[in-house]
C-alpha cells in the first residue's frame, strides 16, 4: 500500500526533511498506481491501483464549518464574494519577500497538483482557492491554505 501525505503539514515535514512528496514505487507498481502517486494532497492511499479519496467534492455546511472555519475565525481567509472559494491577502516587507513567498508556494502547488489564482503588486499577494474539479471549496483548497500560511512570514511591526 502506497501513503500518502494526509495533511498540508505532513507534506512540508516530507518537504523540509529535502525528500520528494511522491513516495517509492516499487518496479511492480502499475501505471494507474504511479498516476495516482503523484497526484494532489487530496490522495490519501491507494488500493488496488485506485486511489482511496480520488473523487474530490465540494465541502458541505458541516464540513466548511470544521474546515474553513478556523481559517477565517483566525487565519486572516475569507469567502470570495463573487464564488465558491477562500481568498487571503498577504502583506510583505517589501517585492523580495513577496515573490520569494510565493515561489515557495509555487514549489508546493507543482507537488500537490493544485494551483492558487494569485496576484502580486509590490509587497502584497493576493490568493484564491478554489478547486475547479468540484466547482467550489474542497478539502484540497483546506490543505493548500494551511500550506501556503505555513510559508507566510509577516514583516516586523514598527
Amino acid at each position: 500500500m502506497i501513503y500518502r501525505p494526509t495533511t498540508a503539514f505532513h507534506a512540508l515535514s516530507v518537504l523540509k526533511s529535502k525528500t520528494a512528496l511522491t513516495p517509492r514505487i516499487s518496479s511492480v507498481a502499475s501505471p494507474s498506481q504511479i498516476t495516482a502517486a503523484r497526484s494532489g494532497f487530496g490522495v490519501r492511499q491507494l488500493r488496488g491501483g485506485v486511489a482511496a479519496d480520488a473523487g474530490v467534492h465540494r465541502l458541505d455546511i458541516s464540513e466548511r464549518s470544521q474546515l474553513v472555519g478556523p481559517l477565517i475565525s483566525s487565519g486572516g481567509w475569507k469567502y470570495a464574494a463573487d464564488r465558491d472559494a477562500i481568498c487571503k491577502e498577504y502583506k510583505f516587507k517589501n517585492f523580495v519577500d513577496a515573490f520569494s513567498f510565493m515561489t515557495r508556494v509555487a514549489l508546493l502547488a507543482e507537488k500537490a497538483d493544485h494551483h492558487p489564482e494569485w496576484l502580486n503588486v509590490y509587497n502584497r499577494v493576493e490568493v484564491t482557492l478554489t478547486t475547479h474539479d468540484c466547482g467550489g471549496v474542497s478539502r484540497k483548497d483546506v490543505d493548500f491554505a494551511i500550506a501556503m500560511d505555513s510559508q507566510y512570514t509577516p514583516p516586523p511591526s514598527h
